[in-house]
């Protein structure tokens, strides 16, 4: 399935990923929620969209920690 999205709706599916996850999860550190591969998939089209400002990276797993900001 292929879903199409402009810049301005993924913006608002990256705040609502980060919301959601915050929601589900607020006070998990270790990333270890069962949202946190769906939401490193959303977040992954980040730069696609000019977006990769707003995400923190780990480099040393090689996974997307979260949304910077909304």
């Amino acid at each position: 399935m292929k879903i199409n999205f402009t810049k301005k709706e993924y913006r608002q599916l990256l705040d609502m990923v980060f919301l959601g996850g915050w929601v589900a999860s607020p006070h998990r550190e270790d990333n270890s929620s069962p949202y946190e591969t769906l939401s490193e998939k959303i977040y992954a089209h980040a730069k696609d969209f000019g977006f990769d400002d707003l995400i923190v990276y780990n480099i040393k797993h090689g996974t997307i920690l979260r949304n910077r900001q909304i």
